[in-house]
């Protein structure tokens, strides 16, 4: 599923995925991240915050905003000076940049709904 939503995905978006822990963000990036032809395994980002990832077409940049305190630690990164075009920005844990993230962002909601199933839904902002 994730790999078919990343060919919908246009260059340059940003992507916002919300939802508690185990709730399959991470494993999505990774459909994402085979789908833009990313060679590299894609783990969460929790320690180094970010990752850049390059893809056969497109730069994925994968952040984990989960040990963010402050949303002002986010502009600390620098991360929109990193990226180069075209490139995708998936965001786990938004909820802890305040208002740091464009309003064209796109939002999904990742739950658990049972012991091996998982639902994400877009969402408007």
């Amino acid at each position: 599923m994730a790999g078919v939503f990343a060919g919908l995905v246009p260059d340059n978006t940003v992507l916002a995925l919300s939802g508690g822990l185990g709730a399959g963000k991470t494993a999505f990036v990774r459909g994402m991240a085979v789908a833009f032809g990313v060679n590299a395994p894609v783990s969460s980002p929790s320690y180094a915050i970010f990752n850049l990832h390059e893809g056969r077409r497109i730069q994925l940049a994968h952040v984990d905003a989960y040990r963010l305190v402050e949303p002002e630690e986010f502009d600390a990164l620098a991360l929109w000076e990193l990226l180069e075009e075209p490139w995708v920005l998936v965001v786990e844990w938004p909820e802890n940049l305040g208002n740091r993230l464009p309003a064209e962002t796109w939002w999904m909601d990742c739950a658990i709904e049972g012991q091996d199933v998982r639902r994400f839904r877009l969402r408007g902002t």
